[in-house]
């Protein structure tokens, strides 16, 4: 059952200890505190895992940990939703940093997979299916914003794996890069380059996917249809970046 003092400790990680208002790049995090009481145990246990981490109280971070996926397990969402990618992304976070890769990766592939189904890779602006719902800017961004999260980490995995663990069919064109939503105050903190950010990631794992295994000679390492088409790929990627990032 949610408690005061597991809602004082998450408050106390997404104001840093009451200096600013609530932020987080990954969701709205006003929200998440006015609904706190309301939310599922998976997702309000996940937060305080990493509240209990930024406070570096690995063991109270560990038990809320264990005790997330635990409430995953036991009481699992009936279907997909913002808060289930949420959760999955979190968690996929946290059990990476703690050595867990092979459950990060668990977690990292079911969270794309509810991506899919909730078509958060189709920009909230275009999605006719979302009209009735009459969102607000500020949900509309909680959806950018959540795609954008575990779209980076997705991204940063192949940059940095050998081979495709994750291989998914996902790709972030459809989806505005994330802005800046008040209401009044600042809800998201800024976060100007995280679509570059990937942009760049996966042209790091696309050139490791291509050299793999090494060329034979040096001329075909110089002059194949791989080397021409990554070049293009990236004056491409370097091109698109605003002079202001690079």
């Amino acid at each position: 059952m949610p408690n005061m003092h597991d809602f004082i400790l998450c408050q106390a990680y997404f104001t840093k200890s009451g200096t600013r208002s609530p932020l987080y790049a990954g969701l709205d995090a006003e929200m998440f505190l006015n609904n706190y009481f309301q939310l599922s145990a998976a997702v309000r246990l996940t937060f305080c895992a990493f509240a209990a981490h930024d406070l570096s109280n690995e063991t109270l971070a560990i038990s809320y940990y264990k005790r997330a996926r635990k409430a995953l397990a036991r009481k699992p969402f009936i279907k997909p939703s913002l808060e289930l990618v949420q959760t999955y992304t979190c968690l996929f976070h946290f059990a990476i940093n703690k050595g867990q890769p092979v459950i990060a990766l668990q977690f990292l592939r079911s969270g794309l997979q509810s991506i899919r189904e909730l078509k958060l890779d189709v920009d909230p602006d275009d999605s006719p299916w979302l009209y009735s719902l009459n969102l607000s800017e500020r949900r509309k961004e909680e959806r950018r914003r959540t795609f954008w999260q575990i779209f980076w980490h997705w991204s940063w995995q192949r940059a940095l794996s050998d081979e495709d663990i994750i291989d998914f069919p996902i790709t972030s064109v459809n989806v505005k890069p994330p802005s800046q939503v008040f209401d009044p105050l600042p809800i998201f903190p800024v976060n100007a380059v995280k679509n570059w950010e990937c942009c760049i990631l996966n042209l790091m794992g696309d050139i490791k996917r291509r050299y793999m295994i090494p060329p034979r000679r040096i001329l075909d390492l110089l002059a194949s249809e791989d080397q021409i088409s990554l070049g293009m790929h990236l004056v491409s990627t370097q091109s698109s970046i605003p002079a202001r990032f690079c």
